[in-house]
């Protein structure tokens, strides 16, 4: 497990932990426990935490995200790397067209390669 999986367990516990803390401030100020200023700068700094710990689960997603894409892009390169060499001398060339179009697009202008990119 990544730590960055760890992480999201981690940012999901007290997530969930804040949603109980919620329950019982609200709780305590319909029983008449709490006071009503009280209660609102309650209910304002779990809220604040809240806010706080939603925005560090969406960066915390979108760097998994990029890892797992960052590493399909690198088993993608690797694969291309091992059977491009036996793929572009090939005396079949619809089979090397074929492999090419799934894995490469070469940009041309005026006779000119201008972008090869790796898909």
């Amino acid at each position: 497990m990544s730590t960055l999986t760890r992480t999201l367990g981690i940012i999901d516990r007290e997530m969930s932990a804040i949603e109980k803390s919620l329950v019982r401030a609200d709780a305590a100020f319909v029983n008449g426990q709490m006071t009503d200023s009280r209660y609102q700068n309650q209910i304002a700094r779990i809220n604040e935490r809240a806010v706080e710990l939603a925005q560090q689960r969406a960066r915390t997603v979108d760097q998994l995200t990029d890892e797992a894409e960052h590493a399909e892009q690198t088993a993608r390169f690797t694969d291309v790397r091992q059977h491009g060499l036996v793929m572009l001398p090939s005396k079949d060339v619809l089979t090397t067209n074929s492999w090419l179009r799934r894995y490469i697009r070469i940009y041309c202008s005026d006779n000119k390669i201008e972008a090869i990119v790796l898909l």
